[in-house]
């Protein structure tokens, strides 16, 4: 009965070689790796389903060998177990310095040679397969490596060792050109593994272990093949020891007959090369396999290499030069999913999908010659993986614009409605509610996109679609058009419009608590949220609706200010008035002009703080006009009949006892009508237009009307403040008759207006 092929463990202390081997028997549930440590269970020893026995060797008794690579002639069973191996695994921890792993690679290769030494001395049958493998490989992992740039990290690692061992074996003389398989050679390859992904988030789709799969199954067949070889020559061994007493004329003749007819030893030596590369080589997948490729190629280029290659039988260099066609071909093929082409993973536009697309149904189609024979080779994967995720990527590409344009669209709808109310408000917090849930979750890998174990072969995350221009540019329309939504919203709950149960900005009237108004707006800032921007961002008509009130409500606080100022005001004087803005210092008072000026900014009708407009404006003593350019607008409906100046316009000044100034308007150029008003210019006369007022001088303006034989003036003499009586200018006027003798009226409508008419701030303004 055949042999069970063995496959032996074998390295320093705490290499991770125990934990290898038990993932090599159950990846699902590999050795746990807080069983590592000096302390090891009695039995390691496991067997593959196909029969395969794997065998740890104690880490101690390795490093003993390792160090002296005669010991493996020992009669004990640490030795017996490297000498009876069909496959050995020599694990060497990925995560070593620069140093230790020198110092390690020359204990290694050392060892190597020593096994194959004593081999050769045992005539054992040659080709042992030793997989030096890297173990630990999420070490390597840096911060920011995605798991593409990790896998790049470890493919650089693996080929740096492989370089550097088949360097060494060169120089040993176990190059291209030795024969691998004579008597206790051994043949090196370069694996690379890890019980567990990095520790990072962007590892969390994938499925640990990584490369233990692959490993095994190419140990497992390298194995294999070399216990048949094993039986094979052990049994042709008993075969003629059987046979040499009754047969030695027989096969004298015989072996007289076979060296006649042999061939030449160079021949025969590269046939057997070429018959244990093809009984070994595995399909298109396994030999073109990134982890294979290299070795193969190097194998068949060296036979070709071979002084002796033309000396072969036809069939033999046929295969060989088809082989190599291949590999070039194939070689060819696979750079073309290297970068710096895109693949699905870094489109980022619908052009760059579309030539993807393109490419992946032209110059990514494997060559017509190999089409079939590759359909299972990693690069034909890849390409179809890369087309089924451009597909997926292009779905959810348009379904993303889709539903970030709906939301605009929504957002839209609600701010162009015509009015606020419950029913609008709740719409606006069902689209809100509705955007913080996307239909994908960019952190996740795509349902339907492959995971293959090659560079670029990572799942593709719902970030990519995400990523692309147009989606990003609808994203940003909506999140313009919700910051809208929500400014509105807020507003609309604080003014009382959206049936919010606290309408925060909706001020009562005062009373004759007039502590309560002073601490107000104290009391009501803290209760205020953030309110985004101001109405400039709204379309009409609810922008108009916001900012009337807006303006009332910054009136309505003014009210709670001037009953304050009012209780402390007394007898109107600029001294009292001064006495009397000592309030303004306090927290009370800040706390208004805060309030006010936030007022003012959300309804873009005043963006200071009127708290400190008042206290600037009590400190002036003279204020600058430019009345250079008077416009009287006269409403059409003042009388029954349209009135129209007589005479000029006067402004008069006087301080206490001093001379009265006057300053004179006569009008000038052609009225302008409208359907409702009649607006008429007035320029000075004797002088430059640029009056300066002063506090306590009493200001007041006169005109004369007429509206066929009746004659009227306007006078804008109303008491407003005694300090700063300019502000009558600001005022309507009183109407009387010169003709009769009737009571005067207000002049509803009539405005004087000027390019600078000093006025008293806000909070000043007590009647």
């Amino acid at each position: 009965m055949p042999a069970a092929p063995r496959i032996v463990f074998f390295g320093m202390p705490h290499t991770g070689k125990t934990g290898l081997l038990h993932a090599f028997a159950d990846p699902e549930a590999p050795f746990p790796l807080s069983q590592y440590g000096n302390e090891k269970p009695a039995d390691l020893g496991r067997t593959l389903p196909d029969g395969t026995v794997l065998c740890d060797v104690d880490g101690r008794s390795a490093k003993e060998i390792i160090v002296d690579p005669k010991q493996i002639e020992r009669d004990e069973r640490t030795a017996k177990d490297v000498r009876g191996a069909d496959a050995i695994v020599l694990a060497l921890d990925a995560s070593a310095t620069g140093d230790a792993t020198i110092e390690l690679f020359h204990s290694f290769a050392a060892f190597l040679e020593g096994l194959e030494s004593t081999r050769s001395k045992n005539r054992e049958v040659g080709g042992l397969p030793v997989f030096l493998t890297l173990t630990k490989c999420d070490r390597l992992f840096q911060p920011g490596d995605d798991p593409n740039a990790w896998l790049g990290r470890v493919e650089a690692k693996k080929r740096s060792i492989q370089t550097a061992f088949e360097d060494y074996l060169a120089a040993t003389g176990h190059g291209p050109h030795a024969d691998p398989f004579a008597f206790g050679s051994i043949e090196v390859h370069v694996a690379a593994t890890a019980l567990q992904f990095p520790k990072d988030p962007q590892f969390d789709s994938l499925e640990a272990p990584y490369g233990v799969e692959e490993l095994r199954d190419d140990c497992a067949a390298a194995a294999g093949a070399h216990c048949r070889r094993a039986d094979s020559s052990r049994r042709q061994l008993r075969w003629t020891l059987a046979g040499s007493g009754g047969l030695v004329g027989t096969m004298a003749l015989a072996l007289a007959t076979l060296f006649a007819l042999a061939p030449s030893p160079d021949e025969d030596r590269l046939g057997k090369r070429i018959r244990a590369y093809r009984e070994r080589e595995g399909s298109p997948a396994y030999r073109l396999a990134d982890r294979q490729f290299e070795k193969n190629r190097k194998e068949l280029q060296a036979i070709r290499d071979d002084r002796a290659f033309e000396s072969l039988p036809e069939e033999h260099q046929t295969f060989l030069e088809d082989r190599l066609k291949e590999f070039e071909a194939y070689h060819e093929y696979r750079d073309l999913f290297h970068p710096p082409r895109i693949g699905p993973a870094e489109v980022r536009t619908r052009k760059e999908l579309a030539n993807l697309e393109a490419d992946l149904d032209s110059v990514l189609k494997p060559p017509p010659d190999f089409a079939k024979v590759w359909a299972e080779t990693e690069a034909v994967k890849l390409a179809n993986k890369w087309r089924a995720d451009a597909t997926l990527i292009r779905t959810v590409e348009t379904a993303l614009h889709d539903w970030y344009r709906g939301l605009v669209r929504r957002g839209t709808a609600l701010l162009v409605a015509p009015m606020l109310d419950s029913n609008w408000r709740t719409q606006a917090i069902r689209l809100l509610n509705d955007s913080d849930q996307p239909p994908f979750d960019r952190d996740v890998a795509m349902p339907g996109s492959e995971k293959l174990p090659v560079p670029r072969g990572a799942a593709v995350k719902y970030a990519v679609p995400f990523e692309f221009d147009r989606v990003e540019q609808a994203r940003a329309d909506w999140f313009d058009a919700k910051g809208r939504v929500t400014a509105m919203r807020d507003l609309g709950d604080a003014l009382g419009m959206t049936g919010a149960t606290d309408a925060i900005l909706v001020f009562p009237e005062p009373t004759n608590d007039v502590a309560a108004s002073a601490r107000l707006a104290s009391t009501l800032l803290t209760k205020i949220g953030p309110i985004d921007g101001s109405i400039a961002k709204f379309p009409d008509p609810i922008r108009g609706e916001l900012q009337k009130r807006l303006r009332l409500a910054q009136e309505t606080g003014a009210k709670h200010v001037h009953a304050v100022l009012r209780s402390r005001l007394g007898t109107e004087s600029r001294e009292a008035w001064v006495a009397a803005a000592k309030w303004f210092d306090e927290p009370d008072a800040k706390a208004w002009g805060q309030l006010l000026g936030r007022l003012g900014q959300w309804g873009e009708f005043d963006s200071i703080d009127p708290v400190a407009e008042a206290v600037a404006f009590l400190k002036r003593d003279a204020f600058e006009s430019d009345l250079t350019t008077l416009e009287l607008t006269l409403p059409s409906d003042l009388r029954d009949r349209r009135l129209i100046p007589k005479g000029p316009l006067a402004i008069r000044a006087k301080l206490n006892n001093a001379t009265t100034r006057e300053f004179a308007y006569k009008t000038s150029g052609e009225p302008q009508v409208s359907g409702t008003a009649t607006v008429y210019r007035f320029v000075p006369v004797g002088h430059d237009g640029k009056p300066t007022f002063r506090p306590d001088e009493a200001i007041t303006a006169s005109m004369g009307l007429k509206s066929g034989d009746s004659e009227y003036g306007l006078d804008w003499d109303a008491a407003v403040s005694t300090v700063y009586s300019f502000e009558r200018l600001n005022r309507e006027p009183t109407l009387r008759s010169v003709n009769a003798n009737v009571a005067r009226e207000r002049a509803a409508g009539v405005r004087l207006a000027a390019p600078n008419l000093p006025r008293l701030p806000l909070l000043l303004r007590l009647n």
